[in-house]
């Protein structure tokens, strides 16, 4: 019973013949090492970066990752890419039967896609670069900058009014010599009188003990103010020059202003006490420095960041354009193999054909129009080879009828030979 010759001689210069025969790593290898590649660029970057600005980075290492992620992508992209460019090259210079077809749907199909991929890219470019300068431009950092400056500002003439008030305050005393404890009473008046005309939130004397001698808080503004909670402040004040600090208390945000009291005794300058003053600063005003300076702090973190944020989205577009190049030459490697495959094994059939192997059956399933040429080849190759077994039947019985006729004749001549008198024959 004749065999599928299609299985035991399978047909020559087929693409499946031409892979590669080397060993190739595991999958599980190349994960690996995408992952140390992964890890160990995000530390490069994690590592530079944080020596500019260690909190903004902290905050956005998921960025880092995910331009990393991309940058990755895109190369494994350019390798599937070069990869498929140099097996079409190769098998065009092996003259592979079907190569040049293949060639040609290839370059057909990239030029197809290139074009609007291409258009795709500029666009998205176009609109990106907008969209980041406008997050990114110079104005935007200055306006920014200049909401700081004039918070800051007015941080500034605050703490110089309470510095002005201060020293009106000490030039009062100085003069009256309210500073003895005969005239302490006076002393508390004057601080009441003069934290009711400046409108702050408090006025406190101490003596150079640190110890409260003079106190008038607004108990509606600041009810739970102790004049024990600004020692600190009043110890950064030591040198003789005033201080001031911004504290938000739960009553609400003050900048808390304080000066050494200073006496000259004996050509010596000595101080005598300290003063400090509370300056309350409206909720709404410091609602809106705040968020000032957290927009400015944001801003200054996300600004660190444009540049892996600028790549991560020209390598994103990038890689939707490779992606749409590897797509078309995949499409065409497949497109061409479902022609060119058949068009092997049809060339390999008529040559085994007509080197009188009738019993080569191409064994191709397709339902389009190659698989009805194939089914036609399959026929017209049995049909040959029914022919030919009913030639070589019909010439093996013809041998046989010769040979029986030889055999009769050679019978036939040996009685005649044999026979001794002659026949007469009468009509």
């Amino acid at each position: 019973m004749p065999t599928d010759p299609s299985i035991n001689n399978p047909p020559y210069l087929t693409f499946s013949q031409k892979k590669a025969s080397g060993k190739k790593n595991p999958a599980w290898k190349t994960i690996v090492w995408l992952l140390l590649a992964l890890i160990g660029s995000t530390g490069l970057e994690y590592y530079f970066l944080q020596e500019q600005s260690p909190a903004s980075i902290k905050n956005n290492l998921t960025v880092l990752l995910t331009f990393n992620i991309i940058l990755i992508l895109l190369f494994v992209l350019v390798v599937l890419i070069t990869r498929n460019l140099v097996k079409l090259y190769s098998e065009r210079k092996s003259k592979i039967l079907g190569s040049r077809f293949q060639t040609k749907l290839i370059i057909a199909f990239l030029i197809l896609t290139l074009v609007p991929s291409v258009l795709l890219f500029t666009v998205a470019n176009k609109l990106f670069t907008l969209s980041i300068g406008s997050w990114f431009n110079v104005k935007t950092e200055q306006t920014l900058q200049q909401s700081m400056d004039v918070a800051q500002e007015y941080y500034a003439s605050m703490e110089k009014s309470s510095l002005i008030r201060i020293q009106k305050i000490e030039e009062f005393i100085t003069q009256k010599e309210l500073f003895r404890q005969a005239k302490r009473w006076q002393l508390n008046k004057l601080i009441e009188e003069k934290r009711k005309e400046y409108a702050i939130g408090g006025i406190i004397l101490y003596d150079d003990k640190y110890r409260p001698i003079a106190s008038e808080i607004d108990k509606k503004g600041a009810p739970y103010v102790q004049s024990s909670d600004f020692i600190d402040v009043l110890k950064k004040s030591v040198g003789g020059e005033g201080v001031s600090e911004f504290r938000t208390l739960s009553q609400g945000h003050y900048i808390i202003v304080a000066k050494p009291l200073t006496e000259k005794t004996k050509d010596k300058l000595s101080i005598w006490g300290y003063i400090l003053t509370l300056v309350s600063i409206p909720g709404s005003t410091q609602h809106k420095i705040q968020a000032i300076q957290n927009s400015f702090e944001s801003y200054k973190r996300q600004n660190l960041l444009q540049l892996p944020v600028s790549a991560s989205y020209y390598t994103t577009f990038l890689m939707i354009t490779l992606l749409i190049l590897f797509s078309a030459i995949w499409l065409g490697f497949y497109m061409a193999r479902g022609i060119t495959v058949p068009i092997q094994l049809l060339a390999e059939g008529t040559r085994r054909i007509s080197e009188g192997d009738l019993n080569f059956k191409l064994g191709i399933s397709a339902q389009d129009e190659i698989g009805v040429l194939v089914d036609s080849f399959n026929r017209m190759t049995e049909k040959l080879n029914d022919s030919q077994s009913n030639v070589e039947k019909t010439n093996q019985d013809l041998k046989i009828t010769n040979i029986e006729l030889e055999q009769r004749r050679q019978y036939i001549a040996t009685i005649l030979d044999n026979i001794g008198a002659g026949v007469v024959s009468i009509d």
